[in-house]
């Protein structure tokens, strides 16, 4: 008869149901950390890269700002930690001039009298160890002679 008391008794029920409860959080909650910690190193490798990628940007604009000069555009420091230069990543000690790519003709215009210079430029830009590259082809915005060799 003590043994069926004994399987009655309800002491200690609401230890057992506690101590899980406290389980199921903390299960939880290290699941949110763990969550939050691979989220917060995804941002930062965004922020890496489009600081990289804005880097090559702003050597995409200082190559526009010296045309009609074809030279080539130095590695240039940007901030601490940010870098550009004209050319591909393996060209960073060594950077390439724009390139030309030859007369455009524009569309309702003359062939015969007016050409303009299509410049391509390829820059590259390095933030903490992410390196972007950028390459565009620009239409000289002055008509020169289609017969003019450059």
């Amino acid at each position: 008869m003590a043994e069926k008391k004994h399987l009655r008794s309800e002491k200690g029920a609401a230890l057992i149901i506690s101590l899980l409860l406290l389980l199921v959080l903390t299960v939880l909650a290290l699941s949110l950390i763990n969550t939050s910690t691979f989220e917060i190193g995804i941002s930062g490798n965004e922020k890496t890269n489009l600081e990289a990628f804005y880097a090559a940007e702003a050597g995409i604009q200082m190559a526009l700002s010296q045309l009609p000069s074809m030279e080539a555009i130095p590695r240039t420091t940007i901030g601490s930690d940010s870098q550009y230069w004209s050319g591909s990543v393996t060209e960073r000690n060594n950077p390439r001039r724009l390139e030309s790519l030859g007369l455009a003709f524009q569309y309702g215009s003359d062939v015969s009298q007016f050409g303009f210079r299509r410049i391509g430029i390829h820059a590259t830009g390095e933030s903490e160890g992410a390196v972007r590259e950028l390459e565009v082809q620009v239409k000289g915005n002055r008509p020169i002679s289609p017969t003019t060799e450059y």
